[in-house]
């Protein structure tokens, strides 16, 4: 997981980037004029003038792009690629983010309709099953990309009480993975016991309390990540204490 780090207002690293200095000033601009003069912008420029050419428009409105661009000092030009590369990693975060709270939505209400159950009906009870380990899958498959620490610990402790129920799973065909996943024996779920089916549905009660909360801890991260994280320092003043807490419960 990433690290949040403060820069205290009282430090200034602007003057590390600043090369507006007169000693640089000329250089800067004797290089800019020899850059347009070896790209041939300024031979188009005087072809337009004389020509008026759509062309020689074209080559007038590049050139002036290429001056601009090597007027922008070092600093400027590295916090705009900065912050076009922040704002397509915070897009895809915010976009897994969200793929967790409604897979995680989808298993809540799977979980509610198998701790319901009339047992005694094996289609029904088939097809319950069945839907809730295709839920279950798709949330871990989704929380493997989100990038938010609650959301993560409550994920570990979802897994965890799977693991736990290992063996109990195992009598209603479901069998758990190396990679946290559940696979579904649907002859062993045929011959599961009342007792045993009552057990499974004890389990997924539980799930579904679980899965209520990784929905509201990903709305929690989605508010966080649309708000503003930082402020005009540097450090980071959208951290929600209660939610860190909440995630062990």
């Amino acid at each position: 997981m990433s690290s949040v780090f403060s820069i205290g207002s009282g430090n200034n690293y602007s003057f590390l980037f600043n090369n507006s200095s007169s000693k640089t000033s000329g250089l800067s601009s004797s290089l800019s004029d020899y850059n347009l003069i070896k790209s041939g912008a300024y031979g188009k420029l005087m072809r337009s003038y004389y020509n008026k050419t759509e062309a020689g428009k074209s080559a007038a409105k590049t050139a002036q792009t290429q001056n601009a661009n090597s007027s922008k000092t070092a600093y400027e030009l590295a916090k705009e690629e900065a912050d076009s590369t922040t704002s397509t990693s915070d897009s895809t975060s915010t976009k897994n983010i969200t793929n967790s709270k409604s897979t995680a939505s989808s298993l809540k209400k799977a979980a509610n309709s198998v701790s319901s159950l009339d047992t005694s009906d094996k289609t029904e009870t088939a097809s319950a099953v069945e839907g809730f380990v295709n839920a279950y899958n798709s949330y871990i498959s989704s929380a493997d990309k989100v990038d938010d620490s609650s959301v993560l610990h409550k994920t570990m402790a979802l897994t965890g009480s799977t693991g736990a129920a290992a063996k109990q799973l195992s009598s209603v065909g479901i069998t758990v993975g190396s990679d946290n996943k559940l696979t579904l024996n649907k002859d062993t779920l045929a011959k599961a016991s009342a007792d045993d089916l009552n057990t499974f549905k004890s389990y997924a009660s539980g799930v579904a309390d679980t899965a209520d909360k990784l929905e509201s801890l990903s709305t929690n991260a989605l508010s966080k990540k649309t708000n503003s994280l930082y402020n005009s320092y540097g450090s980071y003043s959208g951290l929600d204490y209660s939610t860190l807490f909440n995630s062990f419960g």
